[in-house]
């Protein structure tokens, strides 16, 4: 399926909390992200998570704020329907969101997405070398690609604030 020349796959940078440090490439379809391991974002697979001791998850108020499907978004062409599934709390740039809404990327630089009382991730365009937003052929397949890197510090409540 063509795409017009101002779409580009979605990137979902993990910005605070266990999810700090994470990357995801969205393409069109619909995703879903939350604490379950049967989301296709699951915070239980974050790096972070899985290289802290137990003790320190278990104690992890922040973490249980996120609802095991707590939030789904949908990418079609440029814009972006978020739907908050949680009984916690979802918000777009510390606004919560009602129900859902719809955005159109082609708007906005980036927003900032928080589950719960911490977990944030900020939503962008992908872009070239050139810092310009990728034109061409998107794959249509629902899903993620995830690159994990090392968080700073992935020790609950270590990293304060939501904009590096």
């Amino acid at each position: 399926m063509e795409h017009a020349g101002n779409e580009s796959p979605l990137v979902l940078d993990g910005l605070n909390g266990w999810v700090r440090g994470e990357s995801y490439t969205l393409h069109q379809g619909e995703v879903c992200i939350g604490r379950s391991r049967s989301c296709d974002i699951s915070l239980r697979r974050c790096q972070g998570y899985r290289s802290a001791d137990p003790q320190t998850r278990d104690n992890d108020h922040d973490f249980n704020t996120v609802s095991r499907r707590h939030v789904s978004i949908l990418v079609e062409d440029t814009y972006v329907t978020l739907r908050d599934l949680s009984s916690n709390g979802t918000y777009l740039d510390d606004v919560p969101i009602d129900n859902e809404v719809r955005i159109n990327m082609s708007d906005h630089n980036a927003v900032v997405l928080r589950l719960g009382t911490r977990e944030a991730f900020i939503l962008r365009q992908l872009k070239d070398e050139y810092g310009t937003r990728s034109t061409g052929k998107l794959d249509d397949s629902v899903g993620t690609s995830t690159y994990h890197t090392q968080p700073t510090d992935p020790r609950p409540g270590t990293n304060q604030g939501l904009i590096p």
